[in-house]
């Protein structure tokens, strides 16, 4: 192209008209321009700029996950988010990178795509052939999630299910919960074995040959199961289901009850409701260092996870306005996350005051909680916690008159 930055917005709309032309045109592009900054390590001069012009052009008009070119260019705004942050090393961007091709390269060229695929696999590509269709390279994708432990947990499961029964065998199941690298995920693949593979879970139980990972022991695993069989009912968790937990597991148990809600997409019922209050206040804690850190996971390898607390802001910020309103406004769930503050480690601590603080019933819980707090001797990590909290509500904390209170963010303000 003569252009070197061509009007991406303009022939991103034709795409959107289904011009075959505009569409080559547009993924041979971004693939030519995200190839050479992998080569160089650098983004062509100007290709940043005009990608933030597309993607703020766009952003009214809702990406698809279901199209080819937005998902490269979701991938691409990854990259581009990783390059400007001061804490991304340089193989998160290399990694974004990469991703971000894959669907450009089978925009372009579908028959060559797939024929590489049946031999290097990427984490993107499970995404780019339910987009597609056609002949699924099995082989390859089931090596690429045995010798990738860091794979993006929620893709196995889809992978697993979109899988025949004569498919889905013992063998790869072993194998995942085996290299699984984050421990809490091994309970999420039980769950799931639970809900959809039954017989399947019962026999690895219960046979002497199956090689169970040293923190989820056959024994464990045969008491989770028999605790979710007394708690679970067509979907349903009984109001009393913390009296059933197993004793030796009692957070591998609230943990597989969070997975199992999540996996059945289940409604949202007073023991459900339950069940995500306690998790918000659950700080069970588990170091995670990985031997090879997944190629998009920001900073040291070495970190603490505290994966109910996490999952629990994850399904609280998925949920629809209405099951929001009625959780908060039933449960301890906002009492619970202001009373663990400074409790929580980063990551959890996020995942639960995003979609908490979007919420209507924030701000009047917190001036609550603020009312009863010192107007002096708190430490900085609270300090920084309650004005970090305040400021995701368009608010800020304020001390007056020896009282603690919440001020609306003037225009302007962040």
């Amino acid at each position: 192209m003569s252009d070197p930055h061509p009007d991406l917005l303009e022939l991103y709309n034709a795409c959107r008209d289904s011009d075959p032309y505009s569409v080559e045109e547009f993924a041979a592009f971004f693939y030519g321009r995200l190839g050479q900054w992998l080569e160089t390590g650098q983004p062509a001069p100007g290709f940043v700029e005009a990608f933030d012009s597309l993607f703020s052009g766009i952003q009214d008009a809702k990406l698809s996950s279901r199209n080819l070119l937005d998902l490269g260019i979701v991938q691409t705004a990854e990259a581009v988010n990783s390059f400007r942050s001061e804490d991304a090393p340089e193989r998160v961007t290399r990694f974004y990178l990469a991703e971000a091709r894959m669907p450009f390269f089978a925009a372009i060229d579908l028959n060559a795509f797939r024929g590489i695929k049946e031999h290097q696999f990427q984490e993107i590509d499970f995404q780019i052939f339910e987009i597609v269709g056609g002949d699924f390279p099995h082989e390859a994708a089931r090596n690429f999630l045995i010798r990738n432990p860091w794979a993006d947990i929620w893709i196995v499961l889809r992978y697993l299910d979109g899988l025949g029964v004569d498919e889905l065998d013992q063998e790869l199941i072993e194998q995942l919960l085996i290299t699984r690298e984050a421990k809490h995920e091994r309970l999420i693949l039980l769950a799931y074995m639970y809900i959809g593979h039954r017989a399947m879970l019962d026999y690895m139980i219960n046979s002497e040959t199956v090689a169970w990972p040293s923190d989820l022991t056959d024994p464990m695993a045969r008491e989770l199961a028999t605790f979710l069989d007394r708690v679970i009912r067509d979907e349903d968790l009984a109001a009393g289901w913390s009296e059933f937990l197993p004793e030796r597991a009692r957070d591998h148990g609230t943990f597989a009850l969070l997975a199992l809600f999540e996996i059945m997409q289940a409604s949202l019922t007073p023991g459900w409701i339950s069940l995500i209050e306690a998790s918000v206040g659950n700080l069970w804690s588990i170091p995670y260092n990985p031997p090879h850190p997944a190629p998009d996971h920001i900073g040291d390898a070495a970190m603490t996870l505290q994966p109910c607390a996490e999952f629990a802001g994850s399904i609280i910020g998925l949920m629809n306005e209405e099951d929001q309103a009625r959780l908060l406004s039933t449960s301890l769930v906002l009492s619970n996350f202001f009373d663990k503050l400074t409790a929580y480690v980063s990551e959890a601590y996020y995942s639960l005051l995003y979609p908490l603080a979007n919420a209507p019933e924030f701000v009047p819980e917190f001036q609550l909680w603020l009312s009863r707090t010192p107007p002096k001797g708190l430490d900085e990590t609270l300090l920084e916690r309650l004005e970090s909290a305040a400021q995701a509500a368009d608010h800020t904390v304020a001390l007056e008159n020896g009282l603690w209170i919440l001020k609306p963010l003037e225009d302007g303000e962040n």
